[in-house]
């Protein structure tokens, strides 16, 4: 089966660092968050959204008996 080279060293990428901190997901979201936190440029922070109460907070589910 045919690979995508760039695919694999994404892939290989993601496994080395990973691998770096034992397959963590704590240990890798806490690098990544020092790493963002070192950063100078202005970071973008939305505010939460209000979803509504009742049948419309269901979305597109609302067809669906609840």
């Amino acid at each position: 089966m045919w690979q995508d080279p760039i695919v694999a060293e994404i892939r290989a990428s993601r496994e080395a660092h990973a691998a770096q901190y034992h397959y963590d997901l704590k240990a890798i979201y806490a690098a990544l968050k020092e790493l963002e936190n070192q950063d100078s440029r202005p970071k973008v922070q939305f505010s939460p959204k209000r979803m509504s109460s009742g049948r419309a907070a269901l979305g597109h589910c609302h067809q669906f008996k609840v």
